[in-house]
């Protein structure tokens, strides 16, 4: 049996290699790279598997057999060791290195393995050390597992564990990870039941900073369901709510942009360009300068400074195009991933990107996962997990109407997972700028220090190409947009119903424009101007009848438009109620006047 001091000396060795594998990669490290940066070799990481059984101590399969005083002396030294606080805490991080190791490498069944042949660890381990654990292998996993059936399985797993061991917060916070999963699966009915039983809990233990988090995904998922009256709800108590406890920036910024979003949604577009420039500066102060909240370990200073040297030795690289977002790295061909400490599977950090990103992967049987020693060693201990929390494939989908059935774009062609944030929020302000009509305003707002490495991101040249259409009044460019950004507009719901007001209200001012001179004019003409099917055209005109937007009437035999002159508007009424309105004024300046002289 392994001594406390022959482990502590393995461990100081191994701690060694690791280091000096971390530093090699670490000024290779980059969000969302596709290499992990805690992967390493079979043989350091069998090392590592090693040191941690012989600090665990022998199963009771291996115990069969031995006499009752061997097994007696082999559980105490067992005992004495796992209670050791050096022991305790070389355990915690070989543990970290391990299942690190199997979620980066896509083995999450070996992964629950290695927490099941864990659990007289965390035994003995002091139970916030036990809740940090869970929650950081929790986040790391969402962050490297897209498949919602397996995120739902695990998540399940450990909401049981929790209540089994009593951690109610621990388990509370798992259950608001699962209401996201809900959403994610389109489940929107069920996400909603669980957030409002999960509020009343919630606020019988006082949690407000989980509080919080509850009225923040209840705002998104209400906003995803249209219902704005139950959006704005759940936005008023999550500001009541920051403004009685230390709310960091970030959330604070998060608040602002649902605000624009509810806003935006009523079509109140002033105060919504007001919470979106707003929400845009909280999130670059707090993720996209030079200390992030989602990346504080990344040395950006060295980085650039890195990149500056490569750009002067190198003088044959072709000079950057535009104002564009330059790579981190330029010289360098390998990049190791850099991993957020919160995942997207967040109250704050949970956007409409994961809509696509996270999907539930089809013909499960076919692919066939790679397993390697380490996993191998840690898979047998996985089947004593309860089978009963599969996922149910019985759930029920519901599709909005903004999603669609083509295949998504790559959420990394996008936007990275630190300027995800800035990205959505920047969007939907220069939206707001072109709804609004002011699209000399654009080039200013673009302009500034910290908006100019989006210039020429795909969403933020879509919205400026959309104020081109606008400001050319030109729909057929628009229709050419439609299709050209097809993908990227059907990614965002919110981005989908604006897009969407904005042709209609361009195509309507240009039939108005069109037959403005004209008594009578064949939809055939009307088509051949504006350059769209004469079917189109026909549906939008009486859709403009019906409104009112447009006084006339289709003549289908003839397939022309009858257009009525305004009738002169009566003002007999009002001027009759403007005079009665005068005479009670004056009847009772005469009476108050009357009463002064008594």
């Amino acid at each position: 049996m392994a001594t406390v001091d022959n482990i502590i000396a393995r461990f100081v060795t191994l701690n060694a290699q690791r280091e000096s594998i971390d530093k090699t990669r670490a000024p290779k490290c980059l969000p969302g790279a596709r290499i992990g940066c805690c992967t390493y070799s079979e043989e350091l990481i069998m090392q590592y598997v090693a040191l941690n059984e012989d600090i665990l101590g022998s199963t009771k399969s291996d115990a069969v057999g031995g006499t009752d005083e061997g097994d007696t002396s082999a559980f105490t030294h067992k005992l004495n060791v796992l209670t050791d606080e050096r022991v305790m805490s070389i355990c915690e991080n070989v543990l970290y290195v391990i299942v690190y190791h199997l979620i980066e490498t896509g083995q999450a069944d070996a992964m629950l393995g290695a927490l099941v042949r864990n659990e007289a660890f965390f035994v003995v381990l002091p139970q916030a050390k036990t809740a940090k654990l869970v929650k950081s292998v929790l986040e790391r996993l969402s962050q490297e597992i897209k498949d919602l059936d397996v995120l739902y399985k695990v998540f399940s797993i450990y909401r049981s564990w929790c209540e089994s061991k009593n951690r109610t917060f621990l388990g509370l916070r798992i259950e608001l990870k699962i209401a996201i999963l809900q959403i994610l699966r389109q489940s929107y009915t069920t996400a909603i039941d669980i957030l409002d039983k999960l509020q009343r809990d919630v606020k019988e233990l006082e949690d407000k900073s989980l509080l919080l988090d509850i009225h923040l995904v209840q705002a998104k998922v209400f906003l995803l369901v249209r219902n704005f009256v139950r959006m704005k709800i759940a936005l008023s108590n999550a500001k009541n709510i920051a403004t009685n406890i230390n709310t960091p920036t970030y959330v604070t910024a998060e608040i602002d942009l649902l605000s624009g979003l509810l806003y935006l949604g009523e079509k109140d577009y002033r105060a919504a360009y007001s919470y979106f420039f707003e929400a845009y500066e909280g999130f670059h102060m707090a993720i996209g300068g030079t200390y992030s909240v989602l990346f504080p370990n990344l040395a950006r200073v060295n980085r650039k400074a890195k990149v500056l040297s490569d750009l002067v030795v190198e003088t044959a690289v072709e000079p950057l195009l535009g104002s564009g977002t330059v790579p981190d790295i330029v010289s360098e061909q390998e990049l190791y991933s850099c991993h957020a400490t919160m995942s997207d599977i967040s109250a704050v950090f949970f956007t409409f990107y994961n809509l696509t990103e996270y999907r539930s992967v089809k013909n499960k049987e076919s692919e066939m996962q790679l397993v390697d020693a380490c996993a191998q060693h840690y898979i047998r201990y996985f089947s004593s997990l309860d089978s009963c929390m599969d996922v149910d494939s019985n759930d029920v989908v519901e599709r909005a109407s903004f999603e669609c059935e083509t295949e998504p774009l790559d959420i990394s062609l996008l936007a990275r997972a630190d300027e995800r944030k800035l990205v959505q929020s920047l969007k939907y302000l220069l939206l707001t700028i072109v709804i609004t009509g002011r699209n000399k305003e654009m080039a200013t707002l673009l302009g500034a220090k910290n908006k100019q490495r989006f210039i020429n991101h795909v969403e933020v040249e879509m919205i400026q190409k959309i104020s081109s259409c606008y400001d050319n009044s030109s729909i057929v460019d628009f229709e050419q947009l439609l299709t050209d950004y097809r993908q990227v507009i059907m990614m965002d719901p919110v981005l989908q119903q604006e897009v969407h007001r904005l042709y209609e209200a361009l195509l309507e001012r240009n039939i108005l424009r069109l037959l403005e001179p004209y008594n009578v004019v064949e939809i055939d003409f009307i088509a051949s101007k504006l350059s769209l099917p004469q079917d189109k055209v026909e549906k939008k005109l009486a859709e403009m009848i019906l409104d009112h937007k447009l006084r006339g009437t289709i003549d289908q035999g003839k397939a022309n438009l009858l257009i009525y002159d305004e009738e002169a508007k009566e003002t007999f009424y009002e001027d009759v109620n403007k005079t009665i309105g005068h005479l009670t004024r004056v009847i009772d300046t005469l009476y108050e006047k009357a009463q002064h002289a008594i």
